[in-house]
C-alpha cells in the first residue's frame, strides 16, 4: 500500500505515543539527554508526485537553503572531512564536540567516498583523479557513488543497488566511545 508523505507522519506520531521506551546510556558518543521511543521494522511505500522539486520542499520543510547545500557538499566526489556546510548547521554547536583534531570520527562524504577517505589534505582532494587508491576490502576494490549510479544506469532493477554508510570500522569505533552514523545505508529500489 502506498502512503502520502501526511500520513506517514499521523502513522509514525501514533506508534511514537505508543511504542516501547528504551533508555540507552549513550547517545552520539556523549550522555543520552533523554530516554527515546523505539519503532522497529516499519517500511513505508510512498507514491512520488512526479519531479517538481518545490512539492517536496512544501510537504517536508526541509531546512533550506542548508539541506540543499548540505546535499550538493556530500556528493561533490571529495571525502571532506569536517567539509563547510555542518558549521552551518542549526545544531553546529552540538556537532562540533565532535570534532578531534580537527576531524569528525566520520562524515557521510567519507562513505560516500570511500576510496579516498583519509588520503586527503584537510578533507580535499590534492591529487590527480587517475590516482589509484589503496583502499581495499577483503577481496575487492573499495567502490563509491559514482560507480552504484554506473550500476543503476546499466540495471536499474537491480536489488543490489547498496551504498554502505556504516563500515565495520564502526563497531570498534563504538567500543571507543567514538561517534558512528546514524544511517547503515541506503538501498536504490526500482
Amino acid at each position: 500500500m502506498y502512503h502520502t508523505f501526511e500520513d506517514t507522519i499521523v502513522d509514525i506520531r501514533a506508534l511514537l505515543a505508543i511504542a516501547k521506551v528504551v533508555d540507552n546510556a549513550r547517545w552520539q558518543s556523549i550522555t543520552a539527554p533523554q530516554p527515546s521511543r523505539e519503532i522497529l521494522n516499519y517500511s513505508i511505500r510512498m507514491f512520488l508526485h512526479g519531479e517538481d522539486i518545490e512539492i517536496y520542499q512544501k510537504l517536508i520543510q526541509p531546512n533550506l537553503p542548508w539541506a540543499d547545500d548540505a546535499f550538493l557538499e556530500r556528493v561533490c566526489r571529495e571525502p571532506l572531512n569536517p567539509g563547510v556546510q555542518w558549521a552551518k548547521w542549526p545544531y553546529a554547536r552540538s556537532a562540533a564536540t565532535h570534532q578531534h583534531a580537527g576531524v569528525f570520527d566520520h562524515t557521510y562524504a567519507e562513505r560516500y567516498w570511500p576510496k579516498y577517505a583519509g588520503e586527503t589534505e584537510g578533507g580535499e582532494l590534492d591529487y590527480p583523479p587517475e590516482y589509484v587508491p589503496w583502499k581495499r576490502g577483503i577481496r575487492f576494490m573499495y567502490g563509491d557513488l559514482d560507480e552504484l549510479v554506473t550500476i543503476l544506469a546499466e540495471e536499474p532493477t537491480t536489488r543490489q543497488a547498496y551504498l554502505p554508510i556504516f563500515f565495520p570500522e564502526d563497531i570498534g569505533a563504538a567500543l571507543e566511545g567514538k561517534r558512528v552514523p546514524c544511517t547503515l545505508g541506503y538501498h536504490f529500489i526500482m
